[in-house]
């Protein structure tokens, strides 16, 4: 008997044994895995730390607004599918190119939703757009405005965002000099990279033409007849129109050529007697003569988008509904 109490004991010890071995083996995996998240969690809040601390070094402001900008960067990426360390990212982005404090969160957001929605990347769309601000003295308070302009232009036309904001920053300048919005400067460089003209070159031709109208109607010389003749207007009209809108008196010049070609006129020798003939000006303006409408239909669809203000929003939200933007989401409220 004694010897069967003996084997009973040692079977259940055995049994012991093994559960609690099983036991430990689970204690194991998770403590790995707690392990794991706690590793996870400690670098994502590294990364989100060192990323803000980048942004502390180009946002001037008071602590109190600096708080406030973190807290709106954390909360964005509840509702923006970028990580909130891709975000600071922006922001930082923002302060080291002169958006002003108040409104870096406003441009972080409207960078954020374009790269989600555009082919424009991250830093180089920051960059970009920034400058082009900056350039033509744009009020802060239009941020998504520009973003919605953009987006709509990509949408109705051949070229991507990337490559209408490129051929911009190439036009800003000048259009700002000669009174162009920004929504027509948008425009003129969608059409541009709609026919397939590089940044650099569309950039210089249009830029030249418009400071040849610009001081052709401040001096009232013979340039200013040759380009109102064109446009078949007097040379007071043209001038009244390009102050008032000089894009639209381009497009009034432009589809002057396009007139006289269908008279049997040829645009070359036009722009040959105007003095228009240096190659990369004459092919650029060929090629809006040669394109139809194509210019004014961007210059309608820039400005509508402009007013409107609502292209990018609404197509970001849309955009944000899908599955893949959720579970960016979601990984986001984790991490946060």
């Amino acid at each position: 008997v004694n010897n069967m109490n003996l084997d009973r004991l040692i079977k259940q010890w055995e049994t012991v044994g093994d559960r609690l071995d099983t036991a430990a083996n689970k204690t194991k995996y998770l403590s790995a895995a707690a392990a794991g998240g706690l590793f996870a969690s400690a670098k994502a809040a590294m990364d989100y730390e060192s990323a803000f601390a980048g942004v502390e070094q180009m946002v001037e402001g008071t602590d109190t607004e600096l708080q406030q900008l973190n807290t709106d960067i954390r909360e964005m990426a509840l509702e923006t599918p970028q990580s909130a360390t891709a975000l600071a990212d922006i922001a930082k982005s923002a302060g080291q190119l002169g958006v002003s404090t108040p409104y870096v969160a406003d441009f972080t957001k409207m960078v954020a939703d374009l790269v989600s929605v555009t082919d424009l990347s991250a830093d180089e769309g920051a960059a970009n757009l920034a400058k082009f601000a900056n350039i033509i003295q744009m009020d802060e308070t239009y941020y998504n405005n520009l973003g919605s302009t953009i987006l709509e232009l990509g949408k109705s036309a051949s070229s991507t965002e990337t490559e209408i904001v490129d051929m911009s920053q190439r036009i800003a300048a000048t259009g700002n000099l000669t009174g162009l919005t920004a929504a027509q400067i948008l425009a003129i460089s969608t059409a541009l990279s709609d026919l397939g003209i590089e940044a650099e070159a569309g950039g210089t031709a249009i830029s030249k033409l418009l400071r040849q109208m610009q001081i052709a109607v401040a001096t009232g010389n013979q340039d200013l007849q040759s380009f109102a003749s064109v446009a078949g207007t007097s040379a007071s009209e043209f001038a009244a129109a390009f102050e008032e809108d000089a894009a639209g008196a381009l497009a009034q010049f432009i589809q002057g050529l396009q007139n006289a070609e269908k008279s049997g006129e040829s645009a070359t020798v036009i722009l040959n007697d105007m003095g228009l003939s240096e190659v990369r000006l004459s092919n650029a303006i060929l090629a809006l003569t040669s394109s139809g409408d194509l210019l004014t239909q961007h210059l309608a669809t820039a400005n509508q988008a402009w007013e409107e203000n609502t292209a990018l929003t609404d197509t970001a939200n849309q955009k944000y509904q899908t599955t893949a933007a959720q579970l960016q989401l979601a990984k986001n409220a984790i991490v946060a």
